[in-house]
């Protein structure tokens, strides 16, 4: 099924819908043959993420929920751990999923452009996203759209590339 973007509605989650987003994560991860690869965020961390101005969206095509995207302001502890030394100004882009049967739609691409977008408007001036380097199609995606590997790090979810970009 070919998807025309344009007709995606996006919805900004707040701790009132939280469920939503977890419900459909939650769907996402029983298709897929790496769940890992969306990380495990629990409620608890979700709502603190939305106390500290994180962004998470889900987008919508006609009724259905097809797409999730979520922005996290980097912190200097976060940023050192990665080995990023510019503290200033940084949103981290956070797990993104797509619908199983829409995968292939450039739907990730998408959503990184609009996460970037946002992020500008909010006064950043780089992003950074963390990507399992198995998980070859956001590797692409995120390749694709001008941003750089860094390094390859283990974290407590386990390990990531870790990508920059200038926007």
């Amino acid at each position: 099924m070919r998807v025309n973007k344009e007709e995606l509605k996006e919805i900004r989650i707040d701790k009132d819908s939280i469920d939503r987003y977890i419900d459909f994560i939650v769907l996402v991860q029983r298709t897929m043959e790496h769940p890992e690869y969306l990380g495990d965020l629990k409620k608890k961390d979700l709502i603190e993420l939305l106390d500290h101005d994180s962004r998470i969206y889900l987008y919508q095509l006609g009724n259905i929920i097809i797409a999730s995207s979520m922005l996290i302001p980097a912190n200097k502890e976060e940023l050192e751990e990665m080995g990023i030394m510019t503290h200033d100004k940084v949103m981290e882009l956070g797990p993104q999923a797509v619908f199983q049967d829409l995968r292939g739609n450039k739907i990730q691409q998408y959503m990184i452009d609009k996460m970037e977008h946002i992020s500008k408007e909010l006064g950043y001036l780089h992003t950074i996203a963390t990507v399992h380097p198995d998980n070859k199609y956001s590797i692409k995606n995120i390749e694709e759209k001008g941003y750089h590997l860094l390094a390859t790090k283990e974290f407590n979810r386990g390990i990531r590339n870790i990508y920059y970009k200038d926007i």
